[in-house]
């Protein structure tokens, strides 16, 4: 069982929030670009945020600007498979204005919590197994969480200090994972690169 340090305050996801959970908007994707992006369910990764899947949204439509995302919100996605439900990504700007799906919910935290703290909770195996026991949904494909589950999903947190020394540390770490997978990408390109030539005769 998982057990924080006696300092850290346990709490609830709803408990650190401003407001509830609000749903993005899906209107249908234009075919030309009008200045507006809009996220598909695939940007939200098990690594966080990560803008691979992105429409055109449509031009002149007036609901558009009230799911404008700004740099730093966190999302969380709604709806899903259930091993891919409930995942969660800091939006970061991405040159253009960019709104958010109706499958994904926006998390406006309060001051007692950093947005990229509890970003690390939500992906942390104590929440994940949470959001996957409480989605539902008649078919496994599909599985669905509300805002009211959101909000009842239970975490702990230490001071803002301390988060802030939490959140450094393991942005060190993932920076050191990123150089070890470009370095072993590299090292996989040279390997080819030899057996091509190994067994071309070319060496």
């Amino acid at each position: 069982m998982f057990e924080c340090p006696s300092s850290w305050n346990e709490t609830t996801v709803g408990e650190v929030l401003v407001e509830r959970p609000k749903n993005g908007y899906s209107p249908k994707p234009s075919d030309s670009f009008s200045g507006v992006y809009m996220l598909g369910l695939g940007c939200l990764t098990d690594e966080g945020f990560n803008p691979v899947q992105l429409k055109y949204a449509p031009s002149g439509d007036p609901f558009v600007e009230r799911a404008i995302l700004a740099d730093g919100d966190l999302l969380i996605s709604r709806a899903n498979t259930r091993v891919l439900v409930g995942m969660v990504g800091r939006y970061f700007d991405i040159g253009h204005p960019c709104i958010y799906p109706d499958l994904m919910m926006r998390l406006q935290v309060d001051s007692v919590v950093r947005p990229e703290f509890l970003e690390l909770l939500l992906r942390s195996a104590r929440c994940r197994r949470q959001i996957q026991a409480l989605a539902s949904g008649t078919s496994e494909s599909m599985v669905k969480i509300s805002s009211e589950t959101v909000m009842g999903i239970k975490i702990a947190i230490p001071e803002i200090d301390e988060q802030d020394r939490i959140v450094d540390a393991l942005t060190l770490v993932d920076e050191s994972v990123r150089s070890m997978e470009f370095e072993v990408a590299k090292l996989r390109r040279i390997k080819a690169a030899m057996v091509d030539d190994l067994l071309t005769g070319s060496a």
